[in-house]
């Protein structure tokens, strides 16, 4: 479950801002990295969250999150399980030209179950399984080496 404190620890060891209101135990949340600050968002009001019209990216895997959201620019949306892409609802406008859901190995098949009652305008979400640095290496050909010294 993401929490107060969890969300700071993970701003603190990453070096990133967080703005985190009180959160109630009522909730479930995803957390969602945009303009360098790090903030919980209920799941029910993902719908509000940043999102950008050419780029959408979920993951299970924060610190690839915080790389994604360093070297682009964009909003990043960070959930705690695969199993959270049944609460959550995409803004229409989001990722017309890059959306994807990167998960780990063993979370690929639940994430691309989950996933295909999303469409952004007709486009799907795409899962990509693997871990972090396999996807550095797939989204940063020619820089994945340097980044995988930011993975914590």
């Amino acid at each position: 479950m993401i929490t107060e404190d969890y969300l700071r620890d993970f701003a603190q060891d990453c070096k990133i801002s967080a703005e985190i209101p009180p959160m109630t135990r009522e909730h479930n949340y995803i957390a969602v990295l945009d303009k360098g600050v790090i903030k919980p968002v209920p799941l029910k009001e993902t719908y509000l969250a940043p999102t950008d019209p050419e780029f959408f990216l979920m993951t299970t895997q924060w610190e690839l999150g915080v790389i994604f959201h360093r070297k682009k620019q964009k909003p990043v949306w960070l959930c705690e399980h695969v199993e959270d892409l049944m609460h959550i609802c995409i803004p229409l406008n989001a990722g017309m030209q890059w959306a994807y859901m990167l998960t780990d190995y063993n979370e690929t098949f639940e994430a691309a179950v989950y996933v295909d009652n999303f469409s952004l305008r007709g486009r799907y979400l795409s899962v990509l399984g693997g871990s972090p640095r396999d996807h550095l290496r797939t989204f940063f050909p020619y820089e994945w080496q340097r980044l995988e010294c930011e993975l914590l």
